[in-house]
């Protein structure tokens, strides 16, 4: 989905996590293939609403400093502004 919506021509994509209840390896790893592919075609990828158990993943493989992570979704729509 996140590539499908940089080759339509979107460049600021938010990743609402308010239903993911847990991510493993394989989910950071997609995240990782996500921002990579944004950053490539000059877009800014932004992550929120993400319950502690998913951020303590960011956290522990130490992506918190590639992802730009907000509390909640209006802070992340602030963010790209």
């Amino acid at each position: 989905m996140v590539r499908t919506q940089i080759r339509l021509g979107c460049r600021k994509i938010l990743i609402d996590f308010d239903k993911v209840s847990y991510i493993d390896s394989s989910g950071i790893g997609e995240l990782v293939g996500c921002a990579v592919f944004v950053k490539a075609h000059r877009g800014e990828l932004k992550l929120c609403e993400m319950n502690a158990h998913t951020f303590n993943w960011i956290k522990l493989v130490t992506l918190h400093s590639v992802f730009q992570v907000e509390e909640t979704e209006a802070e992340a729509l602030m963010a790209f502004w």
